[in-house]
């Protein structure tokens, strides 16, 4: 079994199909071998039958006188009712059978070697020079008494023309079995062609690397027929875009997170020096480190959304489930924590929910709804002047339980609405990373959403401002 594994799919199917192809073969010829031997044997029996029925009609017609003797070459024994044979021109080997048949039919003692002649049936013998013959056996009853009466004939042409055949029926099977496994192997050669162009090119797509996810020349052939190795090849395909296209976002997002690290790295190392340069002057040290501080927060905030976003992408489910009262308590606790962090001069905020069933479910845990309140709220109290205010709702409608948060600020320029989800994308691309954000919030906000079966969206309908709405639907909902 071992080796039979090691050897090559083409030479396992050519092998699989000769086996099938020589028991195929050896059964249609011990077949056709068993069918003339019949042929033969219902012939000779034929004549044999037709030498027998004049010597019986003869009888029938004079009992009282003795058959006349048969033609040269016509192999006839008969016996009277008496026990004479009046008519004898069998070989002495069929002779002394025939010597040994009582009047029954059966042999007694002096039969040959145990070989039995019926006496009214077919019967086969073989003399001593293992030349074969068939003999036929036939009873007439007249008022005298009862005839026995047998005609013989050789097989000996018809056994060496069935030899003649047997040898041409083997010659046949061998030549058809060979023509059947060279058959086998140019339909498995041609057959696993597709296979051995998908393995070139699978071979060169290492080489491609500056390929694109898109770039279709770098895929895997698919053949013109819907077969099992179109199907293969366009899964393979499928499965090797997604590879680039990951890899794709992978490199876009290493790219993106080296460039946007270095700004605040820069800004902290700046600060540092300034730092330096300050030991003298408590007042500007503490300012110093004080914006350090900053940096630093931002530096930490910016390393999070880009672990979380990570984990979403390798494990977008979030399996666990909050309740709606849940997400109650954690949209006053994100007003509290924006309150605080506005203080008295900044935009008003706040809230409102309509829920109409506290017991209703979404598949998100509370840890990331509130990243995700904490992520749209910070990006509306930036964006909003001190004088503005931020709004937060929480309803409950038929599916879903939806969250809005709404601003008075500067809102979206229109060119940023379809890009406002990806990764690194800010309304204002002139603002460095210190001003202007990370551009992770709302990426983290629609990869949170969607790992609950969820969307985020920005609703196109807002006036002034902004609003950001987030559909989480719900799981469960006994009392609706």
């Amino acid at each position: 079994m071992r080796r039979l594994r090691a050897l090559s799919i083409r030479a396992r199917i050519t092998l699989g199909s000769v086996l099938v192809a020589a028991v195929l073969v050896s059964a249609a010829a011990f077949a056709m071998h068993q069918q003339l031997e019949q042929i033969v044997h219902d012939s000779e029996v034929t004549l044999a039958e037709g030498d027998l029925a004049s010597f019986a009609a003869d009888i029938r017609a004079n009992p009282s006188e003795a058959p006349d003797d048969p033609a040269a070459g016509i192999l006839v024994s008969v016996r009277a009712p008496d026990g004479s044979v009046p008519v004898d021109t069998m070989p002495h080997d069929i002779r002394e059978v025939l010597q040994g048949t009582d009047g029954r039919g059966g042999p007694d003692d002096a039969g040959r070697e145990g070989t039995t002649v019926a006496s009214d049936g077919v019967s086969t013998v073989v003399t001593d020079e293992r030349v074969r013959f068939t003999v036929v056996g036939e009873r007439v009853s007249t008022p005298d008494g009862e005839w026995q009466l047998w005609a013989a004939r050789s097989g000996a042409g018809s056994d060496l023309t069935v030899e003649a055949l047997d040898r041409a029926l083997l010659i046949g099977a061998a030549v058809l079995v060979v023509v059947f496994g060279v058959a086998a192997w140019a339909l498995a050669t041609a057959a696993l062609r597709p296979v051995n162009r998908m393995r070139r090119t699978a071979e060169s797509l290492g080489t491609s690397s500056a390929a694109g996810p898109d770039v279709s020349e770098d895929l895997l052939p698919v053949g013109p027929a819907e077969d099992e190795l179109a199907q293969l090849a366009r899964t393979l395909n499928a499965f090797i875009s997604r590879t680039r296209a990951g890899a794709a976002r992978e490199r876009e997002m290493v790219s993106a997170a080296s460039h946007e690290l270095r700004t605040p790295i820069a800004v902290l190392t700046t600060q540092l020096e300034l730092a330096h340069r300050s030991f003298g002057d408590a007042d500007a040290l503490e300012q110093v480190v004080r914006e350090a501080q900053g940096s630093l927060h931002r530096l930490a905030q910016l390393a999070a959304n880009l672990l979380e976003l990570s984990r979403l992408d390798a494990h977008p489910i979030d399996e666990r489930a909050t309740t709606a009262r849940a997400l109650e308590s954690e949209v006053m606790e994100a007003v509290d924590r924006g309150r605080l962090l506005t203080g008295p001069d900044g935009p008003a905020i706040e809230f409102s929910v309509d829920l109409v069933d506290d017991a209703a479910t979404v598949g998100l845990s509370s840890t990331a709804f509130s990243r995700v309140l904490d992520n749209l709220l910070a990006n509306a109290i930036s964006a909003t002047p001190p004088a503005g205010s931020v709004r937060l709702g929480l309803r409950q409608t038929d599916h879903d339980l939806v969250l809005t948060v709404t601003d008075t600020g500067r809102g979206f320029p229109d060119a940023f609405v379809p890009h406002a989800f990806e990764r690194f994308s800010r309304p204002d691309e002139a603002r460095d990373a210190a001003s202007g954000g990370s551009g992770l919030g709302l990426a983290l906000v629609a990869a949170i959403a969607r790992s609950a079966g969820g969307t985020a969206r920005i609703d196109p309908e807002t006036t002034q401002g902004a609003a950001v709405v987030v559909a989480l639907p719900v799981v469960h909902a006994p009392n609706m």
